[in-house]
């Protein structure tokens, strides 16, 4: 670690160091590829040769030195589509940690990179891969982008077989419906589903949209009455907001 400390006041970047760079941005250690990350990104403004060796590790075929390297381009404020596809494919990982650091990367740089880095999200929000579906939901639901493209991914992982999706595409939902007393409305099924997690999940969804629509709230005060509790109490809650 204090050698890598020690890069960013070096006069010369020599192809040593380089090499050194590289096996840290693939370290095993997260803690040394964090640290080898931020400390090329610090510095690829003023070397072009750790610029490019930044570059150059996104497309490694170590999945952990294109991790480092994405890293480093996010420090360095050098985020591509390709470094974007990098956390997307991150987010189908069975690390938990790494899935949600992949999230926070995206929602940071999707925006700034444009059109195009939002719509490698949104294909994600429809891949089979179910962990990376799932994950790519709820970055479109922090996105916040406010295009209707969101809304209506949600809208068709709501019948997902996986209810981790199902859950996290209500959770989108709620957050990029362009029209949430309608969505409000759509949603109603969902409080009669066969898991009752989702019913809980869709009663708290439907009070963040806002259940002005009478069908909205005559539907929750049938949901206010069920023996579940979990159920009956997210119903009162949402008809509080109405």
């Amino acid at each position: 670690m204090e050698a890598l400390d020690s890069i960013a006041a070096l006069t010369e970047i020599s192809d040593p160091v380089l090499a050194g760079l590289r096996r840290c941005l693939g370290d095993v250690d997260r803690r040394v590829q964090r640290r080898a990350a931020e400390v090329a990104g610090s510095i690829a403004g003023s070397w072009k040769s750790v610029a490019a060796l930044i570059g150059e590790a996104q497309t490694s075929p170590d999945p952990r030195l294109r991790w480092g390297g994405a890293f480093a381009a996010s420090e360095a404020a050098a985020v591509s589509i390709d470094t974007l596809r990098i956390w997307v494919d991150a987010l189908a990982t069975s690390d938990r940690d790494r899935r949600w650091a992949a999230h926070s990367l995206i929602v940071r740089w999707a925006g700034v990179v444009g059109e195009k880095g939002l719509d490698v999200v949104r294909a994600a929000a429809a891949d089979r891969n179910s962990g990376r579906q799932k994950m790519a939901l709820y970055c479109l639901r922090d996105l916040a982008s406010g295009d209707a493209k969101d809304e209506a991914l949600a809208s068709a992982a709501l019948d997902a077989a996986d209810l981790e999706v199902r859950l996290a595409a209500l959770a989108t939902l709620a957050a990029t419906a362009v029209t949430p007393a309608q969505a409000c409305v759509d949603l109603t099924r969902y409080l009669r589903d066969a898991d009752p997690r989702m019913c809980r999940a869709t009663a708290a969804a439907m009070g963040k949209l806002g259940p002005s629509d009478p069908v909205a709230r005559s539907a929750l005060e049938k949901a206010a009455q069920s023996p579940d509790s979990g159920l009956r109490r997210a119903a009162v809650n949402a008809l509080g907001r109405g």
